[in-house]
């Protein structure tokens, strides 16, 4: 059937709406990646083939950076927003420590702070279970599975 790509029916017309919406991001993708750029659909890149390079980009890319704004920074070949991320985290808890160790006796202890948040990581103050597996039950659970 016409227009039916990978068993995915308007594949190339929805191609083709994102790439009138976000021309740009994805001919710098191109670029940057390749040695091809959008002009050379479909003279030289086919496509199926431009398709397939589309849905496959990295969080790292500048077609990702539009789609999802918010993820882009975070994701991706660079760890640094996450280590920053994670350097702010422990400064927080250093300047609540230390408040919290000159809070005189009988005065309100100030509130512990908050992780910063990090995009697709869950909850890492999280607990799974209610408590934790006697050690003479242990070997009967572990068995049970």
């Amino acid at each position: 059937m016409e227009g039916q790509r990978d068993g995915h029916a308007g594949g190339i017309s929805s191609l083709c709406r994102l790439i009138d919406e976000h021309a740009g991001a994805i001919d710098y993708d191109l670029m940057t990646r390749t040695r091809f750029l959008l002009r050379d659909v479909p003279d030289i890149l086919d496509w199926e083939t431009l398709g397939h390079f589309v849905r496959h980009l990295d969080a790292g890319s500048a077609l990702r950076g539009e789609l999802k704004p918010d993820e882009a920074g975070w994701e991706g070949g660079l760890r640094s927003p996450m280590l920053l991320a994670e350097l702010i985290d422990t400064v927080n808890m250093l300047r609540w420590e230390l408040a919290c160790m000159h809070t005189r006796k009988g005065a309100p202890r100030p509130k512990r702070p908050k992780r910063m948040p990090r995009p697709g990581v869950k909850d890492p103050d999280r607990k799974i279970g209610r408590q934790p597996i006697p050690r003479s039950q242990f070997r009967a659970w572990w068995d049970s599975r």
